[in-house]
């Protein structure tokens, strides 16, 4: 907890010396005879989503296949003035038909975290904020979203693609897949000097919800997470290339703890990286790489590369991308030794059927992007999926949703250690369609063809299949 302290006596420090040297900036120039009015701004996103799924079960008695849907609309106002601007959201969400002996995708842990509920709903307050904007700098305080590893856009359109794919949320996300999200109490801000290098910092307080209904916006208990970024813009320091360098520490206190880790107090992670983005506006090489302290269990290790091209004059302007993807495993004896996730949005990265969260394991894919026509986008991707340790184990989760859950599992088969390094390969597929501006109808999913890895522990039945239609609407 003393450093996340220090990390937020930094951040107001950083907050002070920006507001004085762009106050001295704004007292210098000439007073606007017309100043900006202020602006009344409302939103609303409605999401309407139907998911199927047929799972790896261990024995007949679970539930293998089952379908559910979803439901969430968020209804915002942002009042917004000069420098200031104050932001609330009003999320509603309910969930109906949650299986009741599923064991695997998402059914059973929305079931899990509402005390066993078939339909549970939620409405609360996820987002109330404000926040100040000057010329090179911006402060926001309060409750808001998050996303790491995206603070700024490159410039091209197609690099900026590949750095939401690749890099926006790996560590640090708002898991919005799920149908509660991801929140944050805290502050976040920027200053970008007269170079354009830009420097991030955050200090924040991630809140219940996700898969949560009846705790959704709720405190956690003592998790905090604090860090920043220093980023380099597109040709600043190499030429035809963005960089950056992150640093985190995440702070894990609350009562679960000692039952996840034989007795410790707490969980604390130090991670530090960096990414480099290089290219064009139809070539990308993209790498990414972080490490982190003794306290995760013991030196750790994690990096992704992405290497994309765009045909842009072929018909439906195809993307493809070659891609590898690790992270590492641990040593059995000791409390944890591979890498730790954090708080990401794991749909984004490692299949569809959200069966893989990053810690002992690999991750070889290809995926191409393409456009049948004017109103559509298309993604297709091939994952092959292997462990990194047989005697590590198998995980899957996004992180902490709710403070009865750690937000990760560990899955081993009965012997302990895996006769396979081999999970699976995953195909998956999804489509979008724009109706008309601000409503789009989105359909596909994704099929896994298990290895004996995923088969040692789920004997009855292995492969997987995740099916899905979605409606959009924002205006």
């Amino acid at each position: 907890m003393r450093r996340v302290l220090g990390s937020i006596v930094g951040l107001v420090w950083l907050g002070l010396s920006t507001g004085a040297i762009l106050e001295a900036q704004v007292a210098a120039a000439p007073k606007e005879r017309n100043p900006k009015p202020l602006q009344i701004k409302p939103t609303v996103d409605l999401r309407l989503r139907g998911e199927s799924f047929s799972t790896p079960v261990a024995n007949g008695a679970q539930d293998s296949d089952y379908g559910f849907g979803i439901a969430r609309l968020r209804a915002g106002l942002d009042l917004v003035g000069a420098r200031w601007t104050f932001h609330a959201m009003v999320q509603g969400a309910a969930t109906s038909g949650l299986p009741p002996r599923a064991v695997l995708g998402s059914g059973p842990t929305y079931r899990g975290a509402n005390a066993g509920a078939a339909t549970p709903t939620a409405l609360g307050i996820a987002e109330l904020s404000v926040a100040w904007t000057g010329t090179n700098a911006r402060l926001t305080l309060g409750r808001q979203g998050f996303v790491e590893g995206f603070e700024a856009p490159t410039g091209s359109d197609f690099l900026d693609g590949v750095k939401k794919r690749r890099f926006a949320e790996r560590l640090y996300g708002n898991l919005d897949f799920t149908n509660v999200g991801r929140r944050y109490d805290g502050a976040t801000g920027w200053f970008r000097s007269a170079g354009k290098t830009r420097l991030d910092a955050f200090v924040l307080r991630p809140l219940a919800g996700a898969f949560d209904y009846d705790d959704a916006f709720d405190d956690l208990g003592e998790l905090n997470v604090a860090g920043l970024t220093l980023t380099g813009p597109r040709g600043a320091w190499i030429p035809g290339a963005e960089v950056r360098l992150f640093a985190s520490r995440y702070e894990d206190g609350r009562r679960l703890v000692p039952q996840v880790f034989r007795g410790r107090k707490s969980f604390d992670v130090t991670t530090g990286g960096a990414s480099l983005l290089a290219g064009n506006d139809t070539t990308d090489l993209a790498i990414w790489a972080a490490v982190q302290d003794k306290n995760a269990g013991g030196g750790s290790s994690a990096f992704a590369v992405d290497l994309g091209h765009k045909f842009a004059a072929a018909p439906g302007k195809p993307a493809v991308h070659l891609a590898f993807e690790q992270a590492s495993a641990g040593d059995r004896g000791e409390t944890y030794g591979g890498f730790f996730n954090l708080l990401p949005t794991n749909h984004k990265f490692y299949g569809n059927l959200d069966y893989f969260a990053f810690s002992n394991l690999r991750d070889a894919y290809v995926e191409t992007t393409f456009a049948p026509g004017p109103k559509w986008k298309v993604r297709a991707a091939l994952h092959s999926f292997s462990l990194v340790d047989r005697k590590d184990a198998w995980y899957g989760g996004s992180g902490a949703f709710s403070a009865a859950s750690f937000g990760y599992v560990a899955r081993r088969p009965r012997g302990g250690v895996f006769p396979s390094r081999d999970l699976g390969t995953e195909l998956d597929l999804d489509a979008t369609v724009t109706l008309r501006p601000g409503l789009d109808l989105s359909f596909g999913g994704g099929a896994l063809r298990t290895g004996p890895a995923i088969e040692s522990v789920f004997p009855a039945r292995s492969d997987g299949r995740w099916l899905y239609v979605e409606m959009g609407w924002k205006r």
